[in-house]
């Protein structure tokens, strides 16, 4: 979605009847939204025991019970910049340089884990060795999570950050970073940033204003991704990524942002994130690994428990809209009976985090009450409008 708009914007006139469709559409969902109400309830909803069962004999819900442990923190160190590399030989070269090649008063440190490469990434990687700042690492693979993980378990600096290796990072990136971090005391600092294609010409900004970002919702608008940010060391303390598992970046608005109690935005867009070849997501619909979905949001759930993290309004109002447009649209090409267990553990996850009580204040769009409502009472049609209704309002 996010791709066709920005190639529309290219188009004014096509992007005026696009926005207009969209806009009619978006009426169109609210006209069923309040039909909905007059229907009858779902009879055939399977028991929470019956969608866990059904769903784990698809795609077993993986389990973790490692996590890093109490880190270690070198205070002479202000930042550890983590790349993961796999199989990343055309742009890894100007990932490293563009890191080793920044002007700062601020020592920083960079841990590359390659994960096991099968190309060149190995040998490039290991060119970067002369410079004390590098640590270099090779490991079987274990997927970007578990690239993450080894490099978490390392000595850090106060402030960490992660680069994925086809990206880059433009002069004066991590000077700026770090001065708002410590001229603002920061818990984390969310920087603006420009989507770039296979040959570095910048194709959309995304930018986040400068100062203090107060909502899940302003968050949102700039995506889940670990990178593209920094981060105050202590907020990955026991935290594990988890392996094996698709939308493992789901921890970090689960859990590190729920941890952080400062986070500090500047407009300055200057990590290049690259786009190239077809969309991952696009190519797996249907594939029975999306249920995954239902089992990030569980399991960081489970790990916002272990962690004992603060329940609020804000977060709440987040989460269900996790619940709903994060998990619909990566079911919904599954057969139906699958897409309804789906929601009913859905369904579970926000009763448990609500402690069965409707707390989205009256002054929230319509749509957000409707869709409380539809998982307190289990109505999946009703779930699967207001999931289509926020994906269109962010799209």
């Amino acid at each position: 979605m996010s791709n066709l708009k920005a190639f529309l914007k290219k188009f004014p006139l096509a992007y005026l009847c696009y926005s207009f469709i969209k806009r009619v559409y978006i009426q169109f969902l609210r006209i069923k939204l309040l039909m909905v109400r007059f229907t009858k309830k779902d009879k055939d909803l399977p028991t929470y025991r019956e969608a866990y069962v059904m769903l784990s004999k698809l795609r077993k819900e993986p389990t973790f019970g490692k996590n890093c442990g109490t880190m270690e923190i070198d205070k002479k160190i202000d930042l550890s910049v983590i790349v993961p590399i796999y199989n990343s030989e055309r742009y890894l070269s100007q990932c490293l340089n563009s890191i080793k090649f920044q002007e700062t008063s601020y020592n920083f440190q960079v841990i590359c884990v390659d994960d096991g490469s099968t190309d060149l990434s190995a040998q490039i990687v290991d060119r970067y060795q002369d410079d004390s700042r590098f640590i270099i690492i090779h490991q079987a693979n274990m997927g970007h999570s578990g690239a993450r993980n080894t490099a978490l378990k390392h000595k850090l600096g106060k402030y960490v950050m992660f680069i994925d290796s086809d990206d880059y990072i433009c002069a004066g990136y991590i000077e700026k970073m770090l001065n708002a971090a410590y001229e603002q005391g920061a818990d984390i600092v969310q920087g603006s940033y420009k989507k770039c294609n296979a040959e570095s010409k910048t194709l959309e900004s995304v930018r986040c204003k400068d100062g203090k970002i107060n909502s899940y919702r302003e968050l949102e608008k700039l995506g889940g991704v670990p990178w593209g940010r920094i981060y105050n060391t202590q907020l990955w303390e026991n935290v594990y990524y988890p392996e094996g598992m698709m939308f493992e970046d789901t921890i970090i608005f689960n859990i590190i942002f729920r941890r952080a109690t400062y986070v500090y935005g500047i407009s300055d867009a200057l990590y290049m994130y690259r786009i190239y070849g077809e969309n991952t997501l696009d190519k797996l619909q249907g594939d029975i690994r999306l249920l995954d979905a239902v089992w990030s949001v569980r399991y960081s759930l489970k790990e916002s428990n272990r962690l004992n993290l603060e329940k609020n309004n804000d977060y709440y109002e987040f989460l269900l809209s996790q619940c709903s447009k994060h998990v619909y649209y990566r079911i919904m090409n599954m057969d139906k009976n699958v897409q309804k267990a789906c929601f009913v553990i859905m369904c579970n996850v926000v009763e448990e985090y609500s402690d069965y009580k409707k707390i989205v204040s009256n002054d929230k769009e319509v749509v957000l009450q409707e869709l409380e409502d539809a998982f307190m009472e289990r109505n999946f049609a009703k779930w699967v409008i207001c999931s289509k209704m926020l994906k269109l309002s962010c799209g």
